[in-house]
């Protein structure tokens, strides 16, 4: 009863550099997936996208970034297979941070790579000059990861439905991502600080079987249905301080 009876492969990590490999802010990133091999399938939940940031300008040395960092980062996401969108989400940062609000404890301490982490810890791996080394935590953490993050691409075709096998598909799955302005994500009193992103990568784990492969394109040839949150933002009311009940139209 212990032998497992499921499909397996070997394993390895893929990291495939974007072309552009630099965004800015305001800017729009594109990320398709590629055709691995015929066997190859991408296990779930592996998705991401990397970069390495680097705060730079002003004069503001104590700078640093917003806790949540990947989710803070990214104010519209866009699923498209072949140029046609499937969800979109504006305010992505606004609703994603929200979420991640109710996140467990183990699964906070584990989101390091991820920009969920103390700020002091922030402030070693961005080199701001009043971080401290107060605990071996800290520069434990900047020293596996240093100034590079990555944004997790969970859409559930790459999460809840199996693997991911690019090739079963006729049209080609793509993110677009648009990058959020300087100040929703630096935290600096020098309001010319910028940040520099760069070393974009597209970053998953592929496993190798035959039977896996083939199983997930007899799905695809079967019209199986991809279950997603769709998420719309009815309507936005501009509220004051002085506001003491909300009126709903």
């Amino acid at each position: 009863m212990r032998t497992a009876l499921g499909l397996k492969g070997n394993r390895q990590s893929i990291v495939v550099t974007n072309n552009p490999s630099t965004i800015d802010a305001n800017q729009t990133l594109t990320v398709r997936f590629p055709n691995l091999g015929t066997n190859d399938v991408i296990v779930p939940g592996t998705a991401r996208i990397a970069f390495n940031i680097v705060l730079d300008g002003g004069e503001g040395d104590n700078r640093t970034v917003v806790n949540n960092l990947v989710r803070a980062i990214v104010k519209k996401i866009s699923v498209k297979l072949e140029g046609k969108e499937v969800p979109c989400l504006d305010d992505a940062d606004i609703y994603l941070c929200y979420k991640d609000l109710w996140l467990t404890d183990k699964e906070r301490k584990n989101a390091a790579y991820y920009g969920i982490h103390f700020e002091n810890t922030a402030k070693i791996r961005l080199g701001a000059n009043d971080a401290v080394a107060t605990s071996q935590t800290d520069p434990s953490i900047a020293a596996a990861f240093s100034n590079r993050f990555a944004i997790p691409l969970d859409f559930e075709i790459l999460t809840d439905h199996g693997p991911f096998y690019q090739m079963g598909l006729t049209d080609r799955l793509s993110f677009e991502l648009m990058f959020n302005d300087y100040a929703r994500v630096i935290r600096s009193t020098d309001a010319n600080v910028i940040h520099e992103i760069n070393n974009i990568a597209l970053d998953f784990d592929i496993v190798t079987h035959q039977d896996l492969a083939r199983l997930m394109h007899q799905q695809y040839m079967s019209h199986t249905l991809v279950l997603y949150t769709r998420i719309l933002r009815h309507r936005m009311i501009a509220l004051k301080k002085s506001d003491v009940t909300i009126h709903q139209p």
